[in-house]
């Protein structure tokens, strides 16, 4: 072995042992302590108030909303007077909606249950009760399409769910991959509507090889198989995957070759429709793998990808130009863009949720929008969060926010600490909020601090998350939610 590898080796070794210590840390009674005793009092719904006007940040709205309903590719956002026609109804029919009800569910399903807030009645359901790190692809008709996976060097996996159309509050489950995986993962659908599941496979558990570790592109065949295509490229890649799939099939990839592993940082995949790729460095720097990136495409297919610039500490934006890319901060106000979340509309109009923290353990979820045209960036505050545990290795890369267009085409975003689970929609002229989930034991049962929502082609709200039920090693619930309005 080289003096390189060997110098790699002990450099990761030295790593390793950092993250046993920030597992093992705590509270001296409990492995589990992860938090302060007592949940905070949350309302189930609450109205966030217009913010100050500053120098950066200001409560101007985001831009009116469209006379036209959303599409699988999030609607146009142009201006619409006050009394604006109702979106027209969708062209397929949606996924449908059984009752809830508190019975127990079939053969031992767990009931699903009603939460009515002010923006929505969400109807939840349990998705399975072992898994982390959910994400979510809707279909045309609005059906849910989650991954999931359970993160472990031994007997770890990725795993496929879809609700069971004859049985509701069952899903049928499939195994995607065995192995020694990682999340965040994502999932998105082809243009024919088959599911496409990018996640990190650690790949080696007996040598410590930085060399090791690559994005899995896995594709359902028309048998209902996994096809799992590893995106093969120096370093210890691929952590933090997102994916967003264009109109012709071609798979967009962003993911993180981390610092941690002495990795070179954000990496780009366009993956095409027979399985061949190519891969490049943005030129983000060295970057951990913890705080979130995303992509998204314009109406050219150009790909934007935003992601936390932890040399500055600040909001950054990619966008893919005709040589090589072209990087920009959004948002420089204080310690800003982690866990951001990125959508363009049919306008070019790009809209992202992010959090800027404000402490140890809190954080505000903000807003920013700029249209095509727009030299800068409007900015809003949706909401805070109390209870962030931004410190910890153990859990690894999460998503606290998320972000989706409703049918006027105003913002929905999901967020989450370990406290709560909350979703908030702009109404024209302030932040209205539903609390979907809380945590019961906060200390040993905390929510999980990743949220993955999207809007269907009827405008209502679809939402999956988890809570965790255990640390060492990694479980939870996986949970799913969907919302009429109220």
């Amino acid at each position: 072995m080289s003096p390189h590898s060997l110098r790699r080796m002990a450099a990761y070794a030295a790593f390793m042992a950092t993250m046993v210590a920030a597992v093992a840390c705590g509270d001296s009674e409990s492995t589990n302590s992860l938090a302060p005793t007592a949940a905070p009092t949350i309302s189930p719904s609450q109205t966030a108030q217009p913010i100050p006007t500053t120098a950066t940040l200001t409560t101007e709205p985001p831009p009116p909303a469209p006379t036209a309903g959303p599409t699988v590719t999030q609607p146009a956002a142009t201006p619409t007077p006050p009394s604006a026609t109702p979106a027209p109804a969708p062209t397929s029919t949606p996924f449908p909606l059984p009752a809830a009800n508190t019975a127990p569910g079939p053969a031992g399903v767990p009931a699903a249950v009603e939460v009515h807030g002010s923006l929505f009645t969400w109807r939840i359901e349990e998705v399975d009760g072992v898994g982390i790190k959910p994400a979510l692809a809707l279909a045309n008709d609005g059906t849910p399409h989650v991954a999931y996976m359970f993160e472990n060097d031994v007997g770890g996996w990725v795993k496929y769910a879809q609700p069971e159309a004859t049985s509701p509050g069952r899903w049928n489950i499939s195994t995607v991959a065995e192995g020694y995986v990682y999340g965040p993962q994502d999932i998105d659908l082809t243009p024919s509507e088959t599911p496409v599941i990018v996640y990190h496979d650690h790949q080696d558990t007996g040598v410590v090889l930085l060399e090791l570790g690559e994005v899995i592109y896995a594709s359902q065949d028309e048998d209902q198989t996994w096809r799992l295509n590893p995106l093969d490229d120096p370093g210890h890649d691929g952590w933090d995957s997102r994916l967003v799939i264009g109109d012709d099939g071609v798979g967009y990839v962003v993911a993180v070759d981390p610092k941690q592993f002495f990795g070179s940082g954000i990496e780009f995949y366009r993956v095409e429709p027979d399985g061949s790729y190519v891969v490049e460095q943005i030129g983000s720097g060295p970057q951990d793998y913890k705080y979130a990136v995303d992509i998204a495409l314009d109406s050219l297919e150009t790909p934007y990808i935003t992601y936390y610039d932890q040399t500055e500490n600040d909001l950054a934006l990619a966008v893919r130009k005709d040589v090589g890319w072209e990087i920009t901060s959004v948002d420089t106000e204080g310690d800003t863009g982690l866990f951001s979340s990125l959508l363009i509309d049919s306008t070019d109009r790009i809209h992202i949720s992010f959090l800027r923290r404000e402490g140890e353990s809190s954080g505000a979820v903000m807003y920013a929008t700029r249209g095509k045209n727009d030299s800068e960036w409007t900015f809003s505050k949706v909401d805070d969060l109390e209870n962030l545990f931004l410190s910890g290795a153990s859990w690894g890369a999460r998503n606290v926010t998320s972000l989706a267009l409703g049918p006027d085409g105003n913002p929905i975003i999901a967020y989450g600490d370990q406290a709560r689970v909350s979703v908030a929609a702009w109404n024209g002229t302030a932040w209205q909020s539903d609390t979907i989930d809380t945590s019961k034991d906060l200390r040993n049962q905390p929510l999980g601090h990743l949220v993955s929502l999207k809007t269907d082609r009827a405008g209502r709200p679809h939402l999956v998350w988890w809570a965790l039920t255990s640390i060492i090693p990694t479980k939870g619930i996986i949970k799913y939610a969907v919302g009429t309005p109220s």
